[in-house]
């Protein structure tokens, strides 16, 4: 259920805190409810418990790989239908078709261009 001053609810899971730490903050200023997920299990039990309106999932995550992380939140009935953006530093075509293949919605590298996101 979305608060009344929120424009909606954003998981982040990043590897990289500082990353995170703006991507977070732009979030916040333009009205999100946003929460953290500090690895990858942490961010596949929090999707689950939160019921977010988009998870932004980094592919370098601690563990399982953030691919391997979207591919558990689209086959659980749960987490399935959650949109997920996928942070990578590889601009590499084979990245994009891992993530888009694992079920994200969009693959943006890092570092992130906060400017280009829209919200």
């Amino acid at each position: 259920m979305k608060s009344d001053y929120s424009q909606g609810r954003v998981l982040v899971a990043h590897h990289e805190p500082s990353s995170g730490h703006a991507l977070c903050e732009m979030l916040r200023k333009v009205g999100h409810e946003v929460f953290v997920a500090k690895d990858d299990l942490a961010a596949l039990e929090m999707a689950s418990e939160l019921s977010p309106d988009l998870v932004f999932l980094s592919a370098s995550l601690p563990s399982l790989s953030g691919v391997h992380v979207c591919e558990r939140l689209h086959g659980d009935v749960d987490t399935a239908v959650i949109p997920v953006i996928m942070i990578s530093k590889s601009a590499e075509p084979i990245a994009r078709t891992q993530s888009m293949e694992a079920g994200a919605v969009d693959h943006v590298c890092a570092p992130l261009d906060l400017d280009s996101l829209r919200f």
